[in-house]
């Protein structure tokens, strides 16, 4: 995240360098990606006679940042203009930007703000599920806020789902197969830090010895047993 302040001007630009916010996950590559590290933009934020603010983010000029339609760069700006006694005016620009991944994202959907997600419509058990995310150079999806949740909760909800209520589950990327009732991510941190704990009402429960995670069409989370076959959401 970066800002920029500007006050009492007609426009501002500021030229940034930025990390690649994708992952290097696997060496199949189907998105062009920099090789870089660190890659440039500038932020253009203007004004018009009216009063309202504009504002545009360009990316450096290197031929390997070039944009392929399937692949595109993720970049998300908000801008808010405060305006303070005797005329003064304070203008925020929060900018995120994302390099797409350097794997193949064929079958995954881009959440702006989020990253790449599928859903898995053939039915597995958890470690199934995690080990076919980690081939494709993803892992078992790991919420991290309520924005990413309802992003999430739209992808999922019109997937048809048969079965009895039980079934209306796919697995995600947590478990407590280490402790129990101590739930960790498939990235390694505690659940506890991820951002997002919003459970279903009446779980964790452990009903049945059951030591994986999943997730409702609501995205709450749920525990579910780790051999029980659901859907899954892979996450780049």
């Amino acid at each position: 995240m970066f800002l920029k302040l500007c006050s009492m001007s007609l426009w501002c630009q500021v030229t940034w360098m930025s990390f690649f916010l994708g992952n290097v996950l696997g060496s199949t590559t189907q998105c062009h990606s920099s090789t870089a590290d660190t890659t440039s933009f500038s932020i253009v934020s203007r004004r018009n006679a009216t009063g309202h603010w504009s504002t545009e983010v360009v990316l450096g000029q290197d031929p390997s940042l070039r944009v392929d339609d399937d692949c595109p760069w993720d970049i998300n700006i908000e801008q808010r203009a405060t305006r303070h006694d005797q005329g003064s005016e304070t203008v925020t620009i929060t900018t995120n930007v994302a390099a797409p991944p350097r794997v193949d994202v064929r079958g995954y959907t881009l959440l702006p703000g989020h990253g790449y997600y599928r859903v898995h419509r053939v039915p597995a058990t958890w470690e199934q599920a995690r080990q076919t995310c980690a081939d494709e150079g993803a892992h078992l999806v790991v919420l991290n806020s309520d924005a990413e949740a309802a992003a999430v909760r739209g992808l999922i909800g019109g997937v048809h789902i048969s079965g009895t209520s039980d079934d209306w589950y796919l697995h995600a990327g947590f478990h407590d197969q280490l402790q129990e009732g101590s739930y960790v991510t498939v990235l390694g941190g505690s659940l506890s830090r991820t951002g997002y704990t919003t459970w279903k009402r009446g779980e964790p429960n452990n009903d049945g010895n059951e030591d994986c995670g999943s997730i409702n069409r609501s995205a709450d989370l749920n525990d579910v047993s780790c051999t029980k076959r659901l859907y899954f959401v892979c996450e780049l």
